[in-house]
């Protein structure tokens, strides 16, 4: 049993995000030659050109506070035997959830045209999202011991599309500009998983869980396919016979304006 709760904890901290900063502050930056992507009235004085950026943003209810410790000189993990387990777990919400959007650029385009500023990108995004009940956390603290715990909550999602975006924004005076993004979003796919319940028992010849969970996929690049009795394979995962099309589309459109009332005041 000691064996599943390293193993418990190996996957746990690993899987949570200990730091994040929302990107979209540079927002507040002079010269941010991107802040068109937040509003696209917003213009560079100069065209510009920018190949393979990577942006990362997550969100989350706990971070590094809650995992690593301060003993003297040293920083130890939440499992140092150092760290009480009322210590740890009473930092811990009953549900405790991590999120992010990662990006990559594939280029991103800017020019100049008199009193006009065009824009044009292309952007491959990931979207994820994790969610673990606390009563995980107390496994790999305390180990399994003879009890029953009820894990359900958890769940997770991941979404992954392309974006193909084009800008307009025009200059009508030294006060006041407007502009316009037209974006194209093509998905590649979604995952989205959830468990209804799962209540596992421990005892010191074995343990057994009862569990219900629904996921839903949308891909058209690869299946799930099903065993001789029906039930699903996930570690099976098969592209033959799959169109290389699209998972879904859609269109938006981002206006914006930028309006300087007074020196200094945007």
């Amino acid at each position: 049993m000691r064996k599943i709760s390293a193993i418990l904890a190996a996957m746990l901290l690993a899987a949570v995000s200990l730091a994040g900063q929302s990107y979209q502050q540079a927002l507040f930056l002079d010269g941010y030659r991107l802040a068109y992507r937040y509003n696209p009235a917003i213009q560079n004085e100069n065209g510009f050109l920018s190949v393979g950026q990577w942006e990362n943003q997550t969100r989350a209810n706990l971070g590094a506070s809650s995992f690593l410790y301060p003993r003297g000189d040293e920083v130890v993990t939440a499992l140092h035997s150092s760290v009480s387990a009322q210590e740890f777990l009473g930092s811990l919400n009953e549900d405790n959830y991590t999120s992010g959007n990662i990006a990559l650029n594939l280029f991103s385009y800017g020019v100049r045209k008199g009193e006009s500023y065009f824009t044009l990108e292309s952007n491959v995004r990931a979207m994820y999202s994790l969610s673990i009940p606390k009563e995980i956390f107390e496994i790999a603290k305390l180990g399994t011991g003879e009890k029953t715990y009820n894990l359900g909550g958890i769940s997770a999602g991941a979404d992954a599309i392309v974006e193909v975006a084009c800008g307009y924004s025009r200059r009508l005076s030294d006060r006041l500009s407007v502009g316009a993004r037209a974006k194209l979003l093509v998905g590649i796919e979604a995952l989205r998983y959830n468990v209804t319940r799962f209540n596992m028992n421990f005892d010191e010849d074995a343990y057994t869980a009862d569990v219900e969970a629904k996921q839903d996929l949308t891909s058209r690049w690869s299946k799930i396919r099903t065993d001789d009795e029906g039930y699903l394979n996930l570690m099976d995962l098969s592209a033959k016979d799959r169109w290389r099309l699209p998972s879904g589309a859609g269109l938006a459109v981002d206006l914006g304006a930028v309006f300087t009332p007074a020196e200094g005041l945007t």
